[in-house]
């Protein structure tokens, strides 16, 4: 069972969406159910969130290095500039966890991959032919760009502000 972060620093969170709000998130964004199982989902969504605590928020843990999560935060501030109260856990945090989530569930290992680039290769050349190939479309590359919508809510509540994935060509 999760342990949602409700902004008041809840011990041992695991979580910043709950499997019912992710369940409603996936509805109003897809207009369909979520697939999967409850454990799978949930299991999904501590991996969202623990990707989310890997980007470096602007302020700090209001609980101090005790609190189990990122948020909440003292002296951050959205987008417009306004603060985010000390007991406030952001909607795009909430969204964003359940984003990653879907994603994170539809492919395990999207958030934290293991790279492996062996066996991979750019250019062919078979006598006078010679092939040039993008990637692999199972890569990691081109997988990532799933997490772009996620991002873009996080953003503006990072230190960097400005920093976006980067794909080379």
């Amino acid at each position: 069972m999760l342990i949602i972060e409700d902004g008041t620093g809840v011990p041992d969170a695991d979580a910043y969406i709950s499997l019912a709000d992710a369940d409603a998130l996936h509805v109003s964004r897809d207009g369909a159910a979520w697939a999967g199982t409850d454990p799978d989902k949930e299991a999904a969504i501590r991996r969202a969130t623990a990707f989310v605590d890997t980007l470096r928020f602007m302020g700090r843990p209001a609980g101090g290095r005790a609190q189990s999560l990122a948020w909440p935060r003292e002296n951050a501030f959205d987008a417009d500039g306004f603060e985010i109260s000390l007991t406030e856990l952001p909607e795009e945090i909430k969204t964003a966890a359940g984003i990653l989530a879907f994603a994170e569930l539809a492919s395990p290992g999207l958030l934290f991959p293991e790279v492996n680039r062996a066996g991979l290769f750019k250019r062919q050349r078979v006598g006078p032919i010679e092939v040039e190939f993008a990637g692999n479309p199972a890569s990691v590359e081109f997988q990532r760009t799933v997490v772009t919508a996620a991002m873009d809510l996080l953003t503006p509540l990072t230190i960097g502000r400005g920093v976006k994935f980067v794909g080379r060509a």
